[in-house]
């Protein structure tokens, strides 16, 4: 039932059907989807199991992100391809709007304007969490937050090392979204576990030259889900 309302159809309009039914004629990349799927199927029933973001369409031509994994699965000594599509455009918008807002922080300063942002996106995506931090000038993997906000609160601010947390993925390098279990996927990061933390957002702030000059991290107790409050 929840495949047939991803895709905005019936049982009997998706059984049967190829998955180039069900995709745009080319993916993020350019690539041609018909080339695309044949290569992930093809990899998947050679035993590879694939695990990739892929743009899918629905029945009406509606365009949506989509994650999906691929297994091989032997039964009977026939083999079977069993694929697990979960939309994540609400994801894909939240990382975008992210990067958006980081992009206009970076060079913009005061104490007020960093207190007000850290606020702003605490409550743009209903968040426990939030805090802007910029990198040491002595030591390049501490940060040093300027703003913190608990609760919709303004807290005190602390710094950290960037070393097996999920910020070392983020600064200098591109927006990172671990929707859930994200203590499990950095259980060295003390922090994450003295927090609480279920899910994790960062976007890099970069300097007027495009050096890596900090981070800002939306953080919650509860796995981040599809809400529309990010436009």
């Amino acid at each position: 039932l929840k495949t047939l309302e991803i895709f905005g159809c019936k049982r009997e309009e998706i059984i049967g059907n190829t998955p180039d039914a069900f995709s745009p004629p080319t993916q993020y990349d350019g690539s041609d989807s018909i080339e695309k799927a044949l290569e992930k199927i093809t990899s998947a029933l050679d035993g590879q199991a694939q695990h990739f973001e892929w743009q899918h369409c629905r029945l009406d031509g509606t365009l949506f992100d989509a994650e999906v994994k691929l297994n091989r699965i032997d039964l009977d000594g026939e083999q079977h391809l069993q694929a697990i599509v979960r939309d994540v455009s609400q994801r894909r918008l939240n990382e975008q709007a992210l990067a958006t807002i980081a992009a206009g922080v970076s060079g913009q300063t005061g104490d007020q304007f960093y207190q007000q942002m850290v606020q702003n996106l605490s409550k743009l995506f209903a968040a426990k969490y939030c805090f802007i931090g910029v990198l040491d000038e002595a030591d390049r993997m501490r940060v040093n937050t300027l703003a913190i906000c608990v609760d919709g609160l303004i807290s005190d601010t602390m710094n950290y090392r960037l070393e097996q947390t999920p910020c070392e993925n983020v600064v200098g390098k591109t927006t990172c979204a671990y929707p859930s279990n994200v203590q499990r996927l950095f259980p060295n990061d003390v922090m994450l576990e003295q927090m609480g933390v279920e899910s994790y957002i960062g976007a890099p702030l970069f300097d007027v030259e495009q050096k890596p000059m900090g981070l800002i991290v939306v953080l919650d107790v509860r796995p981040m889900t599809n809400v529309e409050r990010v436009k």
